[in-house]
This record gives structure tokens, C-alpha cells and sequence, in this order.
């Protein structure tokens, strides 16, 4: 199923392209980003890019994240759907646009159209157990703490912990 824009009140939410994703590699090669994401090594360049976006299928969904009215990526977000009814929610943001509420505002219109559009019954999202401002993003989601389990970051090259967190359809909204 294509994957159509989405609005925000403030962002603009468009199907990821080879284009934005290389326009993306300025931000993304940036250790204070790449520290707290599985699949960003640092540095970043436009070959990890280009492996990534490769690396998304039919059956996944991606969103390069922009400000209303600047041209300019500002991250990206989307899903890995890994069983039929359930995304597995991911994202990343420029450190210049940190702590401003973009990623919550996408998160919630993502996860909206997976429910709503993807017929998702679960929407589910890792991270680093230390990563208190995705954990915030979260619980703003309604997501709870399922589970922690050690997990192959390819980012890092090896298995570190990764902490597990969803929300059912039932208790959206």
C-alpha cells in the first residue's frame, strides 16, 4: 500500500525519497544522533544512505519529517513491519530540532495512520533504556514498558540492551 503525506500542525510528513534521504546525511552524521539510534552509525555518510533507504521494503513505511513551510528534512520516521498487525515505530531527528515537540507530533500522527489506515492492532517502539527524552515521547503515546532485551544494533555492531514499549488499538487515543 503506498504511503500517502501527512499534516501535522506544524510538520509536513512526506513519502521518503532517495532525494530527501541524501539531503537527510548532513544531520544524520552527527554522534550525538547516532548515539541514541540502532541504524545511524557515525560517521554517516551518503553510502549509509543509500544502504538504508535500499534497505526499506514494500511492507515497510517511511516519512521524511519537515517543518511547515521550509523546504529543508528535518528527520525521518516510519515503520518495520515485522508481523502483519504490529509497527515497529522509528525515528530520527536533526539535534538542531531536538526538544521541540516535532517528534511527539509525528509520532502521534504515524502511529494514528497505522491504526487507523494499516490496520495495526499494536504499535510498537525500542530504545536505549537511557534515553529518558524518547522514553517521555513514549508515555505521551500511552505506550507501557513490555520488555528489555539485548538486540543486534547494526549501528554499533554489536548486541546491547534495548527496551521494548507498545501501545494496543484498544487504548489509542
Amino acid at each position: 500500500m503506498p504511503i500517502t503525506a501527512l499534516e501535522t500542525e506544524r510538520l509536513l510528513l512526506l513519502p521518503l525519497t532517495w532525494e530527501a534521504a541524501k539531503a537527510l546525511v548532513p544531520l544524520a552524521n552527527n554522534e550525538n544522533v547516532s548515539r541514541w539510534t540502532a541504524r545511524l552509525p557515525y560517521p554517516y555518510t551518503e553510502a549509509d544512505a543509500k544502504a538504508w533507504f535500499e534497505s526499506i521494503t514494500d511492507e515497510d513505511f517511511a516519512w521524511t519529517l519537515m517543518v511547515r513551510g521550509d523546504a529543508s528534512p528535518i528527520g525521518t520516521i516510519g515503520f518495520r513491519c515485522k508481523a502483519p498487525d504490529t509497527g515497529d515505530l522509528g525515528y530520527w531527528l536533526g539535534e538542531p530540532y531536538w526538544r521541540k515537540g516535532f517528534v511527539s507530533e509525528a509520532a502521534r500522527a504515524v502511529a494514528d495512520y497505522g491504526f487507523n489506515h494499516l490496520g495495526f492492532t499494536r504499535v510498537r517502539a525500542g530504545c536505549n533504556p537511557d534515553n529518558a527524552a524518547t522514553k517521555r515521547i513514549f508515555e505521551k503515546l500511552k505506550m507501557t514498558y513490555v520488555e528489555t532485551i539485548d538486540e543486534f544494533l547494526p549501528a554499533r555492531g554489536r548486541s546491547e540492551p534495548t527496551a521494548y514499549f507498545e501501545v494496543e488499538r484498544s487504548t489509542w487515543r
